[in-house]
């Protein structure tokens, strides 16, 4: 009888258990508005980006005051700071469409400029602001833009795919300081 009984108990807490959904990937967004700030010509390295530890993760983090709120089922794509270093590629490349920007480990000759960038902090909970606090300095031939640090906010959205892309407008702001910066040492 037992045999039966445990077999039985099997069968129930497996019908119990569920499937887990699968979890949603979030990439951030491209900048189809970025407009040319200037027609410069040279190379510009971007190193990666630092980020905090706390939003050094695949799952999508969230805050509320002192909490931190991990999405299980909303994950980044792959890790956010080499996606972000991508993003700022990008969108250096299109603020300044004469000039090479690449991944500063890129086997090449050294660029002109480098762009070294640390988040600070990215905050926000969804239905509120979503918060990024940046230092990023600039090195160049002749002179070089000392660490500066910038805030930029976006409203977060009410669902995560809102989120990601508040992220990637804080990223785009960021993206622009940093070219008319790279185009203030030409």
């Amino acid at each position: 009888m037992s045999k039966y009984f445990v077999l039985l108990l099997v069968v129930a807490l497996g019908a119990c258990t569920g499937r887990s959904p699968q979890p949603t990937y979030y990439t951030l967004a491209a900048n189809n508005d970025a407009v040319a700030v200037s027609q410069m010509t040279g190379a510009v390295d971007v190193a990666r980006v630092r980020i905090p530890e706390y939003i050094d993760r695949p799952q999508m983090v969230t805050t509320s005051g002192v909490q931190v709120n991990l999405a299980q089922d909303n994950r980044w794509a792959e890790g956010l700071a080499p996606m972000m270093q991508r993003k700022l590629i990008q969108n250096i490349g299109a603020y300044l469409p004469r000039t090479t920007v690449k991944d500063a480990n890129f086997v090449a000759p050294a660029g002109d400029y480098a762009v070294f960038v640390e988040i600070y902090e990215l905050n926000g909970q969804l239905g509120d602001m979503a918060r990024m606090v940046a230092a990023y300095s600039i090195t160049g031939p002749a002179s070089s833009i000392k660490p500066r640090t910038v805030q930029y906010s976006a409203p977060a959205g009410d669902t995560y795919d809102q989120y990601a892309i508040s992220v990637s407008q804080m990223m785009d702001k960021l993206s622009r300081d940093i070219s008319n910066d790279i185009a203030t040492l030409n």
